[in-house]
């Protein structure tokens, strides 16, 4: 497998991963804004749905590549932590608490399954 496929798929799963949470956050903020919902009460949703995301965006790279999901579904994720620790670390000037850490080694983990499944829903 050559370098620019595994890019393209990984630069697939990255946009899915973001243009997904832009959509979903877009969603919850208007919830948010419309009912009486209080941020604290949906920690819950807010963590399984950005995982949903996370997946699909392995799911999405994986299927691009054909092959090798576990290294493609797991560079998106890596690719999408180090933006988001970049937009964080630059423009906030804040690194990642131990939390954030946890949750994108999280990351990591569920985009490498979901490329694996990316893989094999592509080739049946």
């Amino acid at each position: 497998m050559d370098t620019r496929k595994i890019s393209n798929s990984v630069l697939y799963g990255v946009l899915t991963n973001f243009i997904l949470i832009m959509l979903f956050g877009a969603f919850f903020s208007m919830l948010l804004k419309v009912t009486s919902l209080q941020e604290t009460s949906m920690d819950f949703v807010f963590t399984i749905t950005s995982f949903l995301i996370i997946m699909f965006g392995g799911l999405v790279s994986g299927g691009k590549a054909k092959e090798k999901g576990l290294i493609v579904g797991g560079l998106s994720a890596l690719v999408f932590s180090l933006i988001v620790f970049l937009i964080q670390y630059l423009g906030y000037d804040q690194m990642f608490s131990m939390q954030q850490w946890f949750t994108h080694i999280g990351y990591l983990a569920i985009s490498a399954v979901g490329g694996i499944l990316g893989v094999n829903m592509k080739n049946k």
